[in-house]
């Protein structure tokens, strides 16, 4: 769902003054108030010394250019600067801004000071922000978890699942599955997160994270690994033709990071070549990502049975899910891209876990629609304790089952659905009773087939063998003829 945030950023300069000369947050760039200026309009003594001293130490210490220009950056000013149109990464822009502070001592002077005196400005206006996100009911994700637990056949893997509802209850990926990865653009620290990192993802840096790079090299092998067995898997050709390039590219991002190994610094070039490789690499990985999962979706959908409750809705979210993969696919957007692949992956991960659930529910409602009379002694054992003795355990057994049958139709609807209320009303409640019904509707059907079989061999040796050697059956609307014995 989306949700809007409407709220509305006041100014409010504050008089308070920064004492600390070193990296200032700053949006105001308008001259000293009056106060600072003498009665000629000038700026007071105390001030122009200062200026003087600014302006020295950005003509002198390319460090305290760099830190005024990693400033302007991490702050979004850099346009207020410099022309910023086709500049693509960090290092272009912040070489546009070094090369602007070398040129014009005076006006960085007069703007580093008017930014250490006033500080941070509030943005003026109103400010939409829109996000998109969805929660799982964990009731209902547990739910999900008992019925595949209960049920022995699995049309998935059961790593598979356990990977995915690690994922589903956790949160986000470990480092080694994540699908967006993430090169450290900062100056010696940690790899940056969440939005509050969205410039330091924008640009690459002079300065190069060591830990950082070695994390993202893992997060990616990691990640080629799953792609890896997933193609060996489908083995399509439209696959191998994405898979080609993005190996060989992952190659020359693993050159071009050893080369950089052991090293914090480096040059503008080597900064842009890796960024460019890194987001190249990205792209590609987020395109063959969203192809395996394209493939596992339509495979998936395609086993959902036709007409069982419920199916029409999983059928419609996996066509919703794989349109959304396909235009993903063909998106340039790298940065925006990997962010709408891990929802999507969500998503994806949800669905799947639903369709496990769904598949191992209708697969125990397939067995209790199969369940026929055996031959005609079975029909006649059958209506004979019907009548008789209705409490015994053969009649009973297939009277609760079709009972059964009824609720899990109404259990697949709600697993379909993602409802909660629908999906407990099977359950009873809970994982665990939920567990327990379903080994109890498993041990209802074993009896049931095996008085069906019993029956079967009794008339084969009392009757069959000598009067009925065709092996004629009861059906619907006359006889058949089958397997006498063992069937």
């Amino acid at each position: 769902m989306a949700i809007k945030l409407v709220f509305a950023l006041l100014l409010a300069c504050s008089s308070a003054r920064a004492q600390d000369p070193g990296l200032p947050q700053f949006d105001d760039l308008n001259p000293p108030p009056a106060a600072a200026e003498g009665a000629d309009g000038q700026q007071s003594g105390a001030d122009s010394e200062e200026l003087l001293q600014i302006r020295d130490r950005l003509m002198t210490s390319l460090f305290f250019r760099g830190e005024f220009a990693d400033s302007i950056i991490e702050a979004g000013l850099q346009d207020q600067f410099v022309t910023t149109t086709g500049l693509e990464t960090y290092a272009d822009v912040k070489s546009a801004l070094l090369e602007w502070i070398e040129k014009h001592p005076d006006e960085a002077a007069k703007a580093y000071f008017n930014i250490k005196r006033h500080g941070p400005a509030e943005e003026k206006g109103p400010k939409t922000v829109t996000e998109e996100w969805f929660k799982f009911n964990p009731v209902f994700l547990r739910l999900i978890a008992a019925v595949n637990k209960a049920s022995k056949d699995s049309s998935i893997p059961e790593e598979e699942v356990s990977l995915i509802a690690a994922r589903l209850f956790q949160g986000r990926e470990t480092a080694a599955e994540a699908g967006a990865p993430v090169i450290a653009a900062g100056r010696g620290g940690a790899a940056p997160q969440g939005a509050a990192s969205a410039s330091a993802l924008e640009y690459a840096d002079y300065k190069l994270d060591p830990d950082a790079a070695g994390r993202e090299a893992r997060k990616i092998a990691g990640l080629l690994e799953g792609l890896k067995a997933a193609l060996e898997e489908d083995r399509d050709a439209a696959g191998l033709k994405l898979s080609g390039p993005a190996f060989e590219l992952y190659k020359k991002f693993l050159v071009a990071l050893s080369a950089l190994k052991g090293r914090r610094s480096i040059t503008a070039a080597e900064s842009k070549n890796l960024e460019e490789l890194r987001r190249e690499l990205r792209r590609k990985l987020a395109a063959l990502t969203a192809h395996c999962a394209q493939n596992r979706l339509r495979a998936r959908s395609s086993a959902l049975p036709a007409g069982a409750p419920g199916a029409g809705l999983l059928l419609k979210e996996a066509l919703e899910l794989l349109s959304a993969f396909g235009a993903l696919s063909g998106s340039e957007d790298g940065d925006g891209g990997a962010r709408r692949l891990y929802a999507l992956q969500q998503a994806a991960d949800f669905w799947t876990f639903k369709y496990s659930a769904y598949m191992r529910l209708a697969l125990v409602k397939s067995r209790i629609g199969k369940v026929r009379f055996s031959c005609a002694l079975d029909r006649i054992v059958y209506e004979v304790q019907a009548k008789l003795t209705p409490s015994a355990g053969y009649p009973r057994l297939k009277k609760e089952l079709g009972a059964e049958a009824a609720d899990i139709a109404g259990a697949l609807e709600g697993v379909a659905a993602g409802d909660y209320e629908r999906a407990a009303k099977f359950a009873g409640g809970s994982g665990d009773a939920l567990f327990a019904r379903i080994e109890g509707i498993e041990r209802k059907l074993a009896a049931v087939e095996a008085c069906a079989k019993r029956n079967r061999r009794l008339q084969f040796l009392f009757w069959d063998a000598f009067l009925n050697p065709p092996g004629l059956e009861p059906a619907r609307y006359g006889a058949r003829a089958g397997n006498k014995l063992l069937r």
